[in-house]
């Protein structure tokens, strides 16, 4: 996509959010035309993005990179679960 068009690349990776359901549509509605089956508004097709342009290092993500799309090279070697910092509170 980049080499193809470098603005609509620059849009999808600063906001992914709200560029992904559109190419969901466009690729659910071109399926949609070449099974010649009927559209039951139900997404059928999902985009997924890989090999980005740019890879980042975790140490280079600065605050910058919230709600935009990355890619970071690496292996995942621990995962835990999510602890909450809060379990109980009583706002007045």
């Amino acid at each position: 996509m980049y080499e193809y068009d470098p603005n609509l690349y620059t849009q999808f990776i600063k906001f992914p959010s709200e560029m992904i359901p559109y190419f969901d549509a466009v690729v659910n509605q071109m399926f949609a035309e070449i099974s010649n089956e009927p559209n039951e508004n139900t997404s059928i097709i999902q985009v997924r993005p890989f090999n980005l342009h740019e890879k980042k290092n975790m140490r280079d993500l600065s605050p910058d990179a919230i709600a935009s799309l990355i890619s970071v090279k690496g292996i995942v070697i621990r995962a835990s679960e999510i602890i909450p910092e809060m379990k109980e509170a009583v706002f007045k």
